[in-house]
């Protein structure tokens, strides 16, 4: 399931909210986290984030917030080929 965190911040027009949620998309998909997920899989994993988000908090999130959303971090697993090598060293 996935993690869920609300931040209040103040703002001069009232308090914004907003919504963290971490996952593993593997984990979330496949049920394990070996499994590689591929561009194809982006849409089954938004509906099964959307029906977890639902379960989590009865609210229904749209597909399109959940595609557009702003990634916070990535944590990359396994076999990623970098093919412009060098500048994968630089860091």
């Amino acid at each position: 399931m996935p993690r869920l965190t609300m931040f209040k911040r103040p703002s001069r027009s009232g308090p914004v909210y907003q919504l963290a949620i971490e996952f593993s998309a593997p984990k979330l998909l496949f049920g394990n986290n070996f499994d590689e997920l591929e561009d194809a899989d982006f849409e089954a994993l938004l509906n099964i984030l959307q029906e977890r988000l639902l379960e989590l908090t009865g609210h229904r999130f749209f597909r399109r917030q959940l595609a557009m959303a702003e990634v916070g971090s990535w944590h990359p697993s396994k076999n990623i080929v970098f093919w412009i090598t060098h500048l994968a060293r630089q860091y």
